[in-house]
């Protein structure tokens, strides 16, 4: 390697390194800067670290998609019963009854080789689960 030196920037500086720097310091200067610039804790690069966020936002997204189809029969069932007024009228052992006579009915759809009609009695599961839980935090004033 040659012992050629750095220009200077436009303000005539060199940051870290003087005007006289060699290409061993340069080379030292770089390897500091790669080092500072890794990735994040637990990743190689940034840019494996931006790769595993847009894994992430992805499959959250996809979470909260069946999330919003637990809210939706969340609202229907609301509609259909009477919301708050009718569901703070049952205990919270109510609720658990109610639920496992779903999930049982989600049991039975899917051994019968329905999946999307097990697949509908679980989202019920999870919106009587969530009714619920709202209603005995309602009764606890939680």
């Amino acid at each position: 390697m040659s012992e050629q030196k750095v220009p200077p920037t436009d303000d005539g500086s060199n940051d870290r390194l003087g005007p006289d720097a060699t290409d061993v310091e340069l080379w030292a200067e770089i390897h500091r800067l790669r080092a500072a610039v890794a990735g994040p804790a637990g990743f190689a690069s940034w840019q494996e670290a931006a790769t595993a966020e847009r894994h992430l936002r992805a499959k959250t997204r996809i979470a909260f998609g069946r999330l919003a189809d637990v809210a939706e029969e969340r609202a229907r069932q609301d509609a259909k019963w009477g919301g708050a007024e009718h569901d703070d009228h049952h205990t919270t052992a109510d609720f658990v009854r109610l639920i496992e006579d779903y999930a049982g009915l989600a049991r039975t759809m899917a051994s019968m080789n329905s999946p999307e009609k097990a697949e509908r009695r679980l989202i019920q599961v999870a919106a009587l689960a969530v009714a619920a839980v709202e209603s005995s935090r309602r009764r606890r004033g939680a």
